[in-house]
Parts: structure tokens; sequence; C-alpha cells
């Protein structure tokens, strides 16, 4: 049947030019095994794979942050006193470390707000917290977290129960233990001019293996260089006139009770114009603020907290 099929085309020509003189167009037919091989073939590219690699420590420079964070925050008044430690009891949520990462990332998100004290007066302002999760081989995963609480707050005390939190004060070696699963460096001087050992047999984690809240971040980023050095500035702006400048602790200036609602952010505005300071400089300087949620506050969408206040002032006596 095969072969009838393939001379039906020539047999209808043949007939057609008896007939009319002309030869016909043969008909169109689906390409054959032979012209599928010579043809071209078109590979769909296959999707990379993204998201979180999973890493079996924390890096260098994760580590190198913690220690920041704690000399930020005790220069800030809001020292790393407590130590949490919290592991699952569950055995439906030690089982999946997708489910169980989830529940330690909401339990330490609801401790940090028990301390904050929502829905209390007087409300605890500054929460700073670094949570590392960990997981031995062969063992359950949890997490460690330092955070601060303010003298007479009996949040964790309260939370605490012994089985999945364990809390504590904070001892100068509490930084130590919660870093201690870094990743090797690969110098054999410079593993051993760190100030504790590393601790192996860890295992992979997916996703990120410490976390800082927004307290946090905000100290590091007040330490950390301003964003001009590695950004861009555009052509309006000379590269001669921008100059960094050094922000003083917003502690040294507070707010007096009587003193009267003037628009700071205006001020601020006014100032970075005569300096030619691009927006996401300055708003990275008012405690990590974005270059949008600075514009939207200076347009009255938003509204600066008094800790913002606070640092938009020491920036304007700085600058």
């Amino acid at each position: 049947m095969r072969g009838q099929n393939d001379d039906r085309p020539n047999q209808k020509a043949e007939n057609s030019q008896r007939l009319g003189g002309e030869p016909a167009l043969p008909e169109s037919r689906s390409h054959s095994l032979a012209d599928k091989n010579v043809a071209p073939r078109r590979h769909r590219k296959r999707r990379k794979k993204g998201g979180w690699k999973a890493l079996k420590g924390l890096r260098r420079e994760e580590v190198e942050a913690v220690y920041q964070l704690r000399k930020e925050a005790a220069a800030a008044g809001t020292p790393l006193n407590r130590f949490v430690s919290i592991k699952p009891q569950d055995e439906a949520v030690i089982t999946n470390d997708n489910a169980c990462k989830r529940w330690l990332s909401n339990k330490a998100k609801n401790l940090q707000q028990a301390v904050r004290g929502y829905g209390k007066k007087p409300r605890q302002k500054a929460v700073p917290a670094v949570t590392v999760y960990e997981k031995r081989l062969g063992g359950i995963l949890h997490c460690h977290m330092l955070m601060h609480e303010a003298p007479g707050n009996d949040a964790l005390e309260r939370l605490s129960d012994g089985a999945e939190i364990h809390c504590k004060a904070a001892h100068a070696k509490s930084v130590d233990y919660i870093t201690k699963t870094r990743l090797p460096v690969g110098d054999a001087q410079a593993e051993a001019s760190y100030p504790h050992k590393r601790q192996g047999g860890q295992a992979a984690i997916k996703g990120a293996r410490i976390t800082f809240n927004g307290d946090a971040k905000a100290l590091l980023s007040g330490a950390s260089k301003p964003a001009l050095l590695s950004g861009s500035v555009s052509a309006s702006e000379p590269v001669d006139t921008v100059t960094v400048r050094t922000l003083v602790q917003p502690e040294q200036l507070p707010l007096p009770l009587d003193a009267p609602q003037v628009n700071v952010l205006a001020l601020v505005e006014a100032k970075r114009q005569e300096l030619h300071l691009p927006q996401h400089v300055v708003a990275n300087q008012l405690g990590g603020l974005k270059q949008a949620g600075y514009a939207n506050a200076l347009r009255g969408h938003d509204r600066l907290g008094e800790w913002r206040r606070n640092r938009a002032l020491a920036w304007l006596a700085a600058a």
C-alpha cells in the first residue's frame, strides 16, 4: 500500500499530460522519513533552573555582617542581649524541610512582633534581630536568633516553653555560636585567624541560611558605604561635586517634646539639590529607605516615623 500511494502522483501527472497536453502539479504530500532526516530540527531551549542554591554553611560576608550588626546595635543603644533557639517538635513539620523552614520563619517573626509589643503601649520601637538556620547530617532543621529586648520587657520569658522555644541572655560567645556553620575560607592562615572554630557535618538547606529583619538591615545600611560608590550618576549631576557625607548617630539629636512640626523632608530635599546628590543616596542615609519610598514621603503620600525623622535631622546636621 505504501508503494502504491507513493506512485499515485506520478500516474496522475501522466494521465493529465496525455489528455490535456500539460503536466499537472503533483499533490502535496506529507514529509517522508528521509525528508525529516534531511531537514534541520529545531530544539526548544531548556529553561534554566533558578532559585536559591542549597549551601552547607554561611558565606564569609554573612558572618562578617553578623559581627558588624553586633557592633552597630551596641552603638545604637539596642544591643543583641537575647539568645533564642527554636526547634519544632511536631513530626509532620520535622519530616518536610520546606514546611519546617516556613514554620521556623513564622515563629521567629511572631517572637519579634511580641517583643515589639503590637497592641500595647508603650511599644518597643527598635528590635534588631538576626536568624540563622542549622541542620546537622541526619538531624532536625532548627534556628537560633539573636535580638534586642528592652529592659522590663518580658515577652520572650512568657513565650519560652522549654520545648520548642528556649530563651536566655546572650553572652560574648553567642555570635560565635550562631556563626559556627560557616563555610571554609580556603586559606589556612585566614582560617586560623577566626575567633571560633568551624563546625562541619552540616546538611544543605534550600534558601537563605541567615536572615536579618528590617531594623537590623537599617543598622547595616547606615554602616555600609553609600550606594553612590557602586552606582551610576546621571550626566546632569556632576561627579566632582558629589562627596560622601558621614552620618552621625540619631541619638545625638533627640526631638524635644515641644518641637514645632516642620517639613523635615523638604529641608532634606533642598539640601540634596544643593549638594547635587542622587535621591537614592540620601534615601539610603535615612535608614535604608528606598528611592520610591523617599519620593512618596516627599509628595506627602507616606509619613516618616520618629526614628527616620531623627535620621533626617542628623543628616542635615552632618551635611
